[in-house]
């Protein structure tokens, strides 16, 4: 069952960040006819590889679909970067121009990923992903971090919203870090029993 962390749910205007993946499409989907609340959305498209654009075409129809005011914006060439951290910097750019509040769908098992990655880099201290990052210029809140990645193929199944959703082909690259660690390692140590859920969500709370 999708959680929620109400406090970090701003009660006055936010957009949410969706990417056309199966955990923002469920969680904005959920806050608006479970959770009861108005926002909009905003996709960005990184223009890196031909699904890009499905992916901004499936964000475009389901806005349509469920009635959201959406934005949609196009990385423009001088943005030269097409690394995993040239495409944040981009979208932070554009989020300090419109400024405010905006959710995404993180859950879970990314804060597992992130957790992993931090043990793997020496800093097992840090917490995974926080609640709430404040940035100059506008703040990212992740209120769905209790949530798993099951609770969104559930959501999504009962509600019909497998036709929204376009996979990155990038998250089956086990050159990508994250990616192997998702795909090969996580398994491994979930055989083992390791509850790295249980240690992950202890974190949030130290």
């Amino acid at each position: 069952m999708i959680q929620v962390k109400q406090q970090y749910v701003p009660r006055d205007s936010f957009t949410f960040l969706v990417s056309a993946g199966l955990d923002s499409i469920c969680a904005a989907h959920w806050l608006k006819f479970q959770f009861r609340q108005d926002f909009s959305l905003i996709h960005f498209n990184h223009k890196i590889q031909g699904i890009n654009d499905d992916m901004e075409e499936a964000v475009y129809q389901f806005a349509n679909d469920f009635d959201f005011e959406a934005r949609f914006f196009k990385r423009d060439s001088y943005f030269s970067d097409t690394s995993e951290n040239g495409m944040r910097s981009w979208r932070h750019s554009m989020l300090r121009i419109f400024g405010g509040s905006f959710l995404s769908g993180h859950h879970l098992n990314d804060c597992v990923e992130s957790y992993l990655s931090n043990c793997l880099k020496g800093c097992p201290e840090h917490k995974p992903i926080p609640w709430f990052t404040q940035f100059s210029g506008f703040s990212i809140y992740h209120p769905f971090l209790l949530s798993t990645k099951q609770d969104f193929i559930e959501y999504a199944n009962e509600n019909n919203l497998m036709n929204y959703i376009v996979e990155d082909p990038t998250n089956h690259d086990l050159s990508n870090n994250r990616s192997w660690m998702r795909t090969k390692l996580i398994p491994i140590l979930n055989e083992r029993q390791l509850g790295l859920e249980k240690v992950v969500k202890k974190k949030f709370y130290i």
